[in-house]
């Protein structure tokens, strides 16, 4: 079976014939190159959270968040810390690797990231994502009715480093309680529970999420008491960052009755935390990673209550703002992550490009044809010549026809598109008129 070769000369009368296509296609390839590279850059492929002590609650939310993310085509690594007070410390960082935090609500400037206002820091709020309670439990025989009542008791209010530990002291700080005239101590949830038992202290703080298995167990435990909070508005007005919550009778065990009252606590909201610079696809692949792991219906908050920027501390990121307003971007509501961010970033690229290539394209179809049919018009000009000569008999008829057969040689080799055949075939009519001629006036 025989093979088609194009050979160079081929390739050079294509170019010939379409070198204006050839011009408009490199040139648009060219300027979406060289604009590309100074296009908003492609978002990072890989995130770092700064979550709590594993195991904790932050760390298993975290968790739940590189399954999501790594879905997405982003690599999560989970930085172990202390709690909220050490995410936000990371964060604030500029050498740390650290992106995004979660944080317990309200407690920024103890963790002394800004002096007087959260605006003083390039810190953003993505989002609250739940409800994380104060829980303060008691032996039976402590009974209390606020919190300086605890005056010269045995207290541990979590992990230096927690936001438990910063919300407790901060709290009791208010309410006439200190290191002066009360013994404060610094344990794990694990071993505040020991302690809390064994009789080792009076009263436990402890900052989570209703869901946390920990809280499930203490509050199932008779010798052990849950704190109700008497004075709610007198808390919220000076901690602007509370929410009232109401856990309800039996709501946690209904065959067991409990807890066996209504109880009124107080909560922070935990809160996906960045900075401002953080990429806007991030952001948004952010919140719905939220609203999927956290946009549920549980004890405290209904379907889709988180998350929400309803009490957030530190501004919100400025994709936060229009995500809230108008909903994820479109492209990233029914495309794949990658492919929407790919398209997100090229769309203002169309413009330019546009007012450059359609004026392009309004002359290519003339400036084609007229480059096809320079092609058949240059050898006319040869042939016309051949002709002059023959009226003037500046040449013998055989040097005319030798110079005829060149030409006709050449045309022959030449190539066209089908539409332009009929041009073609019409030169090299013109040429056998004219060597019949040469024949006629030879005789």
């Amino acid at each position: 079976m025989s093979k088609s070769v194009i050979s160079f000369s081929d390739f050079k009368n294509w170019i010939r014939t379409r070198w204006l296509i050839v011009l408009v296609v490199a040139t648009s390839i060219s300027l979406f190159v060289i604009t590309y590279q100074y296009v908003e850059p492609a978002p990072p492929s890989q995130l770092t959270i700064a979550a709590g002590p594993n195991p904790g609650g932050y760390y298993y939310f975290a968790e739940k968040y590189a399954d999501i993310l790594e879905r997405n085509g982003i690599t999560v690594t989970i930085r172990e810390t202390k709690g909220s007070l050490e995410n936000l410390q990371l964060l604030h960082d500029p050498d740390s690797d650290v992106d995004v935090v979660l944080a317990q609500g309200g407690v920024g400037w103890m963790a002394g990231v800004y002096d007087y206002l959260p605006t003083e820091t390039d810190l953003r709020s993505i989002a609250e994502v739940y409800y994380e309670p104060l829980w303060i439990f008691t032996l039976p025989d402590l009974p209390f009715y606020a919190l300086r009542d605890l005056q010269g008791k045995r207290l541990t209010t979590g992990p230096e480093g927690s936001g438990s530990n910063a919300l407790a002291y901060d709290m009791l700080k208010w309410s006439g309680v200190t290191v002066e005239n009360s013994t404060l101590t610094h344990l794990s949830e694990a071993d505040a529970v020991l302690a809390l038992e064994s009789g080792e202290v009076d009263a436990a703080f402890f900052v989570a999420a209703s869901g946390s298995p920990f809280i499930q167990k203490l509050m199932a435990r008779e010798q052990l008491r849950l704190h109700s909070f008497n004075e709610v508005p007198a808390f919220l007005r000076r901690y602007g960052y509370l929410s009232p919550l109401t856990l309800p009778e039996s709501v946690l065990d209904l065959a067991r009755n409990i807890p066996d009252e209504d109880i009124q606590l107080l909560a922070p909201t935990t809160t996906l935390i960045t900075r401002e610079t953080l990429h806007p696809a991030l952001v948004y692949l952010l919140i719905e990673t939220a609203a999927e792991v956290h946009g549920g219906h549980d004890i405290f908050s209904n379907l889709g209550e988180f998350p929400n920027i309803n009490n957030i501390e530190f501004p919100p990121h400025e994709e936060t703002e229009r995500y809230f307003e108008h909903g994820a971007p479109f492209l990233q509501r029914f495309l794949p992550y990658h492919i929407a961010v790919f398209i997100d970033r090229t769309k203002i690229l169309l413009l330019p490009l546009l007012t450059l290539i359609l004026p392009l394209v309004r002359i290519i179809y003339p400036t084609y044809r007229w480059s096809v049919r320079r092609n058949i018009w240059k050898w006319y000009r040869v042939a016309h010549q051949i002709e002059k000569d023959l009226v003037e008999e500046k040449d013998s008829t055989q040097q005319l026809l030798e110079r005829l057969e060149k030409l006709k040689a050449r045309v022959l080799r030449l190539k066209v598109p089908p539409a332009y055949s009929g041009e073609l075939y019409h030169l090299r009519h013109h040429l056998l008129l004219i060597k019949e001629e040469i024949l006629r006036r030879k005789k």
